[in-house]
């Protein structure tokens, strides 16, 4: 609960002057010019998408006891918890995506090594959630390479594909562990 409220505080300090992501957002776009305030809006919206980002995967981590009840399946496989990885999954996915889609309005994020020709937005946006997927599921094929801040990001979010699966193991053996002691 502590954690949780240490992330709330960071991720939701986009009102406050002192916020870091703030400030380095803000910063970053001076630089090109005025800031408008669609910018500032999407600015409070990347981090919100990060604030449900880190909310989601703190949640699966931590232990909760609502997973008291969870049927484990005498091969050891729990369906509630599985289910749950993969709707964590998407939300980092679409979560991700739509991090990359917003700041390329700003900035060169995402470079296509390939190009298809498309360049509207429907496209790029697809292109984000194509990268997004990617990058977290460590495949890393290169026919989109990631610039700027989009480097940080992609780092970030290969990280929690590497902390998931592992997540998911210690939530089942603690699962178990939980099971047997009854």
């Amino acid at each position: 609960v502590n954690k949780i409220r240490k992330l709330r505080a960071f991720f939701f300090c986009a009102k406050k002057k002192s916020c870091p992501i703030k400030k380095y957002l803000i910063i970053h776009m001076k630089k090109r010019g005025k800031i408008s305030e669609v910018q500032q809006m999407n600015i409070i919206v990347i981090a919100a998408i990060f604030f449900v980002i880190v909310r989601s995967i703190m949640q699966f981590i931590t232990h909760n006891d609502s997973y008291q009840q969870v049927k484990i399946h005498k091969t050891g496989i729990s369906l509630e918890v599985f289910y749950t990885l993969i709707v964590i999954y998407c939300i980092v996915i679409i979560g991700f995506g739509l991090i990359y889609f917003l700041l390329s309005f700003y900035e060169l994020t995402l470079v296509e090594n390939v190009r298809d020709g498309d360049s509207s937005k429907l496209s790029l946006l697809f292109r984000s959630f194509y990268f997004s997927g990617v990058t977290l599921l460590t495949i890393g094929y290169g026919d989109i390479t990631p610039l700027g801040i989009g480097r940080f990001i992609a780092i970030i979010q290969a990280l929690i594909g590497y902390l998931l699966p592992t997540a998911f193991v210690l939530k089942l053996v603690h699962l178990n562990l939980q099971q047997k002691e009854r």
